[in-house]
């Protein structure tokens, strides 16, 4: 739990191999799992890129101290938009690490309701029923909630916990008043049956001792890249620039490679562009903000503003880019005792309890992810009494 750490055993990505099997854009939240997965066949040849580095310190570990209230996520601005919805500009948080947004989100571990992923089956995704899932999240999950149900994954990678009794006093007064209201308490929020509405403690990737449990962590810790580094290649400090097409017999572009480059001088070197080939596929983790913009400048995204650019099109797709949407809050602001409040704990000498506490026990204030209890209300597409989804004809498009 200490800040010093040993080097993370990355290759240098001016000594890539000319090819491989796979290659993953993106060593966040889904690419960490992937490689991973990927790479526990032997036979199989993997990259990872990332533009990001390791960045494992003390701080980065401390669940307080590296959620998205804190200055340390990086940021993109956003434009004004013309039609008048947005006046002013917004900051949209993204990760730039191994382990990507899972490195400095809240860490709330939520499933979902099975009626949802029931209802994108029913709309023709073949393969996504809840119950068809279940073992994929519990393979995924190391669960260490004694009061967690029979479906949650207890020999997993990824560390499920909770916080056991809430920080805040005045958690006790919302289960209170929600059960007064009606909505019942769940002891598991993580099942088959969990219903559209209730309150409920809340469950978080974060260790025993206390500390945060990132993908990178759960998935590609320095044993298992050091184990793996003959066949799993990790190239931090370096971006994607480009996919490479080539054509099959019938004249359909394929992927065949991939172009990068330095981040901010580093990796391959800054402006200078190096060509990997692809055996299988390139998988793009890079997110809402990454995967697009690879996209379009490699020519796949809609024909209109590719144009303009100069950018041949390989595909003339229109929603690339596109429906971008984010989960925005509205926050509710009520006067509550200084003591059970996070700014009581601005002043020195009770941050130096907390942090001294934290330090040689990892509990208290530092461990908390500032949200510890959850109240969620039925939406008008689910059924009054269980989590099954009420499909209308226009709710999936």
């Amino acid at each position: 739990m200490w800040p010093f750490t040993a080097p993370y055993p990355g290759v240098s990505c001016k000594a890539l191999a000319s090819e491989y099997d796979y290659i993953i854009v993106g060593g966040g939240t889904a690419g960490c799992v992937l490689a991973n997965r990927l790479s526990a066949d032997p036979s199989v040849s993997v990259l990872l890129v990332e533009r990001g580095r390791a960045d494992d310190t003390w701080l980065s570990r401390v669940p307080l101290f590296s959620n998205p209230f804190s200055p340390w996520p990086p940021a993109f601005d956003t434009q004004v938009d013309d039609s008048g919805s947005q006046k002013e500009k917004e900051k949209l948080y993204t990760g730039n690490a191994l382990g990507g947004t899972s490195r400095i989100n809240a860490m709330l571990y939520t499933r979902g309701l099975a009626g949802e992923y029931d209802g994108w089956s029913g709309a023709g995704r073949k393969g996504w029923r809840y119950e068809e899932l279940v073992p994929l999240f519990g393979r995924s999950e190391r669960c260490v909630v004694k009061e967690a149900g029979e479906e949650a994954g207890r020999t997993g990678e990824w560390i499920v916990n909770d916080h056991g009794e809430p920080f805040f006093q005045h958690t006790a007064h919302l289960r209170n008043a929600c059960e007064d209201l009606g909505f019942p308490y769940l002891s598991d929020i993580n099942t088959s049956s969990t219903p559209a509405y209730g309150c409920a403690k809340t469950y978080f990737t974060i260790t025993p001792d206390g500390t945060r449990h990132s993908t990178f962590h759960a998935f590609l810790p320095t044993s298992l890249a050091d184990a793996r580094r003959q066949r799993l290649h990790v190239c931090t400090g370096t971006i994607a620039t480009k996919l490479q097409f080539a054509r099959n017999a019938g004249g359909k572009p394929r992927v065949c490679g991939v172009v990068l480059r330095g981040a901010e001088g580093e990796g391959v070197g800054a402006g200078v562009g190096t060509q990997v080939g692809v055996k299988r596929e390139v998988v793009l983790c890079s997110g809402p903000f990454g995967n697009p913009k690879l996209l379009q400048l490699s020519g796949i995204g809609p024909s209109k503003v590719l144009k303009p650019l100069g950018i041949p099109v390989i595909k003339d797709l229109p929603g690339v880019g596109a429906h971008l949407q984010d989960h925005t809050a509205g926050p509710l602001v009520y006067t509550v005792p200084l003591h059970d409040s996070l700014v009581g704990y601005e002043r020195p000498l009770p941050f130096l309890i907390e942090l001294l506490k934290y330090v040689f026990s990892g509990k208290g204030l530092l461990r908390c992810p500032v949200l510890d209890f959850t109240i969620f209300a039925r939406s008008q597409c689910l059924d009054a009494q269980t989590s099954r989804l009420v499909t209308t004809p226009n709710l999936l498009t």
